[in-house]
């Protein structure tokens, strides 16, 4: 017997397939009250329950793109399954015309898990992409060149994402990374331009 883990991985390697979403009758208006249902428990830090409703989501339509990037996000956050959050956020990227936050997740599970350059091109081919939030790629690019000891580079990419940044508490983050940059070249004898 299958149990519904199985059959969600089942149905993730269909969904690479260009058709699977014709492959089963979705019924849509009950995966979206199943999707509200799990973004609700989420809000209320129902974190197990919400990833067992998100299942349930790609039980019904494995292409789910919204579900994907809420399970990729689960996992990168709260279960550390990085693999696992990779393929969601991928496939949510893929089959999700317009759900462009799956973007922002996947920059930041790729920095979080230190791969720099691939950050670095992966904010470079997805800027173009129309709705991502391009100041937060930038920053995520500025900040692998801080790690990296290139604070000019970083400085610059800053300066180009706030010009992309609307909502004040941005931009003081930005700012802040800024100054903290500014700090570490004042107190670092030797960088990298």
């Amino acid at each position: 017997m299958i149990n519904g883990h199985d059959a969600i991985h089942a149905q993730l390697k269909q969904a690479e397939w260009p058709n699977a979403n014709k492959m089963k009758n979705v019924n849509e208006r009950y995966v979206e009250e199943l999707y509200y249902r799990a973004d609700e428990l989420l809000n209320m830090g129902e974190i197990a329950e919400a990833k067992e409703v998100l299942h349930d989501v790609l039980l019904e339509d494995p292409l789910h793109a919204l579900a994907h990037n809420a399970l990729g996000w689960i996992y990168t956050h709260h279960l550390l399954n990085y693999d696992l959050a990779e393929t969601h956020l991928k496939l949510s990227m893929k089959h999700g015309n317009g759900v462009v936050v799956a973007y922002s997740n996947y920059a930041y599970l790729l920095f979080h898990t230190s791969r720099y350059h691939v950050v670095r091109d992966f904010v470079d081919s997805s800027i173009v992409v129309p709705g991502v939030d391009e100041a937060y790629l930038l920053q995520l690019k500025a900040l692998t060149y801080e790690v990296e000891g290139r604070y000019i580079k970083a400085l610059r990419i800053l300066k180009k994402a706030k010009r992309h940044a609307f909502a004040e508490d941005f931009v003081n983050r930005l700012n802040a990374d800024v100054s903290r940059i500014n700090l570490k070249m004042r107190t670092t004898s030797i960088f990298m331009w």
